[in-house]
Formats: C-alpha cells, structure tokens, sequence
C-alpha cells in the first residue's frame, strides 16, 4: 500500500514540476536562504556532518542557499518553526503535535521514513548499563531515570504515559531529570550519572549493530558505544515514525521540489539517505496529519495533566521544601513557561517584540544584550510587573496573562524576583527581611510585626545557612555589604517556595568576588533543587560559566537561542554591537575565581561579616 502510494505521490510531484522556469523563479526572487532545523540528540558536530549532504542536495534542486540549524533542544526547532525563522525539520510525532496544539496553521507533516520492512513505526527503550545488575523495571525503584527531552516523543511522551498506565509514577524512580538529547542520557548512563535511560530504536536487524535505525544505531555508527556495554530493561508500543514538516506557508514550488528531492533519495542518493536518517530504510513516503492525531491526544491529555493539581507525598513542609540536596520538585516536574509572541510598547516604543520561546523545569537560562535590548521588561513580564501590550504568558495550564486579584499574587509569589538593588529594608534585622518572603501567606503587617511561627523562622534561618548568611540573621541589614544584601535577597526569594526564580541584573553592582558568591549561589538552588532559574546578565562569559542555556536579544527580539557553547564570539559581537568590550571583560565578572562552592567563599568572608555586627 505504502509503495503504490509513494510511487504515485512521486509521479505527482515529478509532474508538478514542469511548472514553467518562470514560474520556479518568482518564489525564488527575494526568498534568501531556506533554513532547516535538526533536533537536538546528538552533538553538533555529528548533527552537521551527517546532514551536509542533504544541504548540498537541498540546495541544487531549490535553487537558494540552504541553512542548517542544530537547535541545542527539541524547543529550539518548534520555535523556530512557529516564528517563521525556519522552513522545514525532522521532528518527533510529540515535537509535531506541540506545534499543532499551539498553531494549527503553522506546519504540515509531509513525510516520514520507513523501516527496511515497510513498517512506519519505532519504539521508545530504556537502557541500562549492563553491568549494573539492574534487569528489569522492578530492579528500577529508588533509582535514577534519564528522560531524553520534555518535548521528545520516545524520550518522554510515550515512557511517561505507558509506565503511569501500569503504576509507575515519578515517585517510584529515586530521581529523575532531563539529559537534553538522546545520546546525552544514554553518555550519561554509560558514565554512572544515571541509572538508565529512555531513547529509541527500530528493534529490528542486528543488536551488536544497534539495530537498523535509532540512537542507539547512531551511536555505534560513531564509535561512542559497544551495544555490549548497555541493556534494555523496557520498550514501548509501538510509536508512529517522526514527520518531515515544512512550513505551510512555503510556496508551493518550494514545497515540490522538497518533496521530490526527499522521495526519491533513497534511490538517487542511497548514501546520503542513510546518513540523513541514521541507518537502513526504505525510503521516505508521504504522511498527513491525520497519521499523528494518537499523539496529538496523547500530548493534549499531557496538558491537561500539567493543569490539575499536583499529588505530594505527604503535606509540604515550609522547614522542608527547597532546603536538601536532593529535592526534585522540577526535575520531576514538567511545566514549561510558554511565551508566545509576547510584546510590550511603552508608547509608541516596542520594547519586546513576539518573543516565542519555551523555558522546561530545571533550567538555569541567562538572557543577554545590550542595554535597552530588552531584557528587563522581559523578565518583569514574567512575574507581571510590565503587563504585556499583546501575546501570552503560559504556566501549568494558566494564561499568567490574564491573571488578576489574588490569583495573580499567588503567581508572584510562585515566581520569586532577586533585583539588582536588593530591594530591602534597611533598618530591618536580616532575618525579618527574609521572613517578608511569606506576605503572600501572612499578609504585610504580620510579616513586618515578625509575627511567624517557629517553625517558620527556623525555615528562614537554613535559608540563610545554606547562603553562608545565618550568623548575621539578627543584625541590622544596611550594615551589610551589598554581596550580603543579595544573598538575603535570594534567601526571601526561597522561603516564598517559589517554582521560579527570576533574578535581574543581580551582579551587575557588585565586586568580582561577591558577583561569583552570588552566581554560585544561584547556580546551586538550581542543580541541588531543580529550580527554574531565569537571569539578566551583562557579561557574557558569566552567561557561558553559569547557564545552561542563553538568551540573546537585540532591540526587543530574541535573535539567539541555543547553548553556551554555539554562542560564537562573532554573535555576541553582533548583539552587543559598540558594548562588545565590555561585555568580554572578565574583569567585570566573577568567573576567573574559580568554581569554589558557596559554602566555600562563604567561610571565607565570614570574619569580615563578623566584624561588622
């Protein structure tokens, strides 16, 4: 069936393009560059080398430069998508139907690969190492769980629904999180930092080859693993193959020649064809939409999940929560904090301009640019002290938008500030300045009366511990340095038990050695308790040694997305423009001292704090 239906989609398309050289040449008049983005999974090195064929061949049959953008996670690529940035991709079944959900008219699916039986379908795994002694699901409990992506189909999705269906929550697994690809978990498991984790993989041919298609194939094809070293305790049902998306407003001239490039490469270009698609197939054949919609339910269902409240095991704790290493309320968590075409005008001036963008848990994301690029107002709209002129604000099922009245305090309380002036009260002892973290909960009299409960005092001072800042909890806070009046910020900021933490500018006034204590500190709260955590930074290398991922802006818009290492010099330059000196200054910033801990420095300035009481 499959085989009757390519040979007549190909004579289709073949056909389609005896249109005139007239024709053919108006869409390309002005188009520029064709761009297309590859999935996160693999390194970027290899991403580029296996995909530089297609780009050659792309750009013969298109006739126009074609670009081609490794996105550092699966968001990246749906992002550009949905802003028109890119024309097509290779995406997961779940990357296609986060789309859809959020803009039906964005991209069509087109085609998808199928295996050396005909078959459309690949199965989601989780591999362990196969010394590890663990054999099965059951060997799993209390253990750690690598999951690829939260936009991944078989590295999240699928093993996420299928083991709910047989009882197995979060809670079951010791710790969870998310590796940022499929070959990064599996790196991850191979190297002891995770006990398995969840990939794919065709599961037909030869085990020792890493079967026919997947990133376990992937993997072996670039010598990072023997199949020998790993085993694989489960597999899912069976998984629809990813689509090839175009955008669909692509001219159709566009869209016909991509089409007949694509269906016919297995036999035209067999090589290129196996290294596109990581192994053995029969070639792609034409899908549509319909072919995806058990996803787009399942995805839809997902949603509807993240919207309901959220079963704890046992009542939270204000002395508990935030306060261990070891807490995984992100990590296990998968709320993502959706912008979608956010903008703000002050007047006749916009400020931010339709960013659409995704930020998962656990991320530590620094936002950079010049000053006046927008970064401020972007991060104020997200606790909602800048409202929006247009666009939305997504969390947990909210529009943060729209919020009013109480629901909106509670927003801002679930999404705590660190400002760059602290924004303390001076005459205030340090302690009760961090006990105002709980007005939301108390009110403002009972927070400025110190009326707390003890156990609720007791929570503050280890906020104050963990930050190296407990010996000064009584002393009167604008006796302190301004290094120590951020850390007391940061402690108000955790015991509002917030699910994100903004943090604007907060080294932009500081010394290089309080800006690292600081940094440390932020970094700290993120990997130890898997929180959210969102900061303007100044200084790019500050962005490259701290955070996971970086943000650039330039007059409003969002004009870089990705990882610190595919931040080029030659970028930054471009962003900061007349303020590139300053931003590469390592004199301004904290990272030459080192990575010592916060508890570390901390120790380290105590006898100064102490000569100050």
């Amino acid at each position: 069936m499959f085989r009757n239906l390519f040979l007549a989609t190909t004579a289709l398309a073949v056909g389609a393009l005896s249109v005139s050289s007239a024709t053919a040449q108006d869409w390309r008049t002005g188009f520029g560059t064709y761009n297309v983005g590859l999935l996160s999974g693999e390194n970027e090195a290899d991403r580029l080398r296996r995909y530089g064929c297609m780009q050659e061949l792309m750009q013969d049959a298109l006739g126009v430069p074609v670009e081609l953008f490794p996105a550092a996670d699966y968001a990246g690529v749906m992002q550009g998508l949905l802003a028109g940035q890119l024309h097509q991709a290779g995406l997961g079944p779940s990357g296609y139907a986060g789309i859809y959900l959020q803009d039906a008219d964005a991209v069509e699916p087109v085609m998808t690969s199928s295996n050396v039986d005909g078959s459309l379908g690949y199965f989601a795994v989780l591999v362990t190492r196969a010394d590890s002694g663990i054999e099965s699901l059951e060997d799993m409990a209390g253990k750690t769980l690598a999951y690829a992506d939260s936009n991944s189909t078989s590295g999240y999705l699928v093993p996420r629904a299928e083991l709910r269906l047989i009882g197995i929550e979060y809670d079951y697994f010791g710790a969870t999180g998310f590796s940022g690809g499929h070959e990064q978990g599996v790196v991850a498991v191979l190297n002891g930092q995770y006990d398995a984790a969840a990939t794919w993989s065709s599961l037909q041919g030869e085990f020792a080859e890493g079967y026919t298609r997947g990133n376990l194939r992937r993997m072996v094809d670039n010598g990072l693993l023997n199949m020998n070293e790993i085993r694989i305790i489960w597999e899912s049902n069976l998984i629809p193959n990813g689509p090839t998306v175009l955008r669909k407003d692509l001219p159709a001239e566009a869209k016909e020649a991509v089409l007949d490039l694509f269906l016919n490469m297995h036999v035209r270009h067999p090589e290129c064809y196996s290294s596109v698609v990581g192994g053995e197939g029969a070639g792609y054949v034409p899908v549509e939409h319909d072919f995806y919609e058990s996803t787009i339910a399942l995805r839809r269902q997902e949603i509807g999940r993240r919207a309901e409240p959220q079963q704890t095991n046992g009542p939270r704790s204000c002395a508990g929560a935030f306060l261990h290493s070891g807490w995984s309320g992100s990590l296990m968590g998968d709320t993502m904090l959706e912008f979608r075409k956010l903008t703000k005008e002050f007047n006749a001036k916009r400020a931010v301009s339709e960013v659409t963008l995704d930020i998962p848990p656990g991320q530590m994301v620094g936002i950079i640019g010049r000053s006046g690029a927008g970064k401020s107002t972007l991060l104020r709209m997200i606790n909602r002290l800048n409202d929006a002129t247009s666009g939305q604000l997504l969390h947990d099922g909210r529009d943060v938008t729209a919020l009013k009245g109480r629901e909106l305090r509670q927003w801002r309380n679930e999404c705590a500030m660190v400002f760059q002036q602290f924004n303390l009260v001076g005459r205030l002892n340090v302690l009760t300045n961090v006990m105002s973290g709980r007005l939301f909960h108390h009110g403002f009299c009972t927070s400025m009366l110190g009326l707390f409960s003890a156990h609720e005092r007791a929570f503050a001072v280890r906020a104050l511990d963990r930050l190296g800042m407990a010996h000064v909890a009584l002393q009167q806070t604008d006796t302190l340095s301004g290094g120590q009046q951020q850390r007391v910020a940061i402690a108000r900021a955790l015991v509002q038990e917030p699910k994100i933490l903004l943090a604007d500018e907060p080294i932009a006034s500081l010394d290089p050695l309080n800006a690292k204590i600081v940094m440390d500190a932020l970094r700290a709260i993120n990997v130890e308790d898997g929180l959210t955590v969102v900061c303007n930074l100044h200084t790019l290398d500050t962005a490259r040694h701290y955070c996971d991922r970086i943000i650039g802006m330039q007059d409003g818009r969002v004009v870089f997305d990705g990882t610190a290492a595919q931040f080029t010099d030659r970028m930054a330059r471009e962003i900061y423009g007349a303020e590139a000196a300053e931003a590469f200054n390592e004199a301004l910033t904290s990272t030459s001292l080192g990575r010592a801990s916060i508890r570390d420095v901390a120790n380290a300035t105590r006898s100064q704090a102490r000569a100050t009481v």
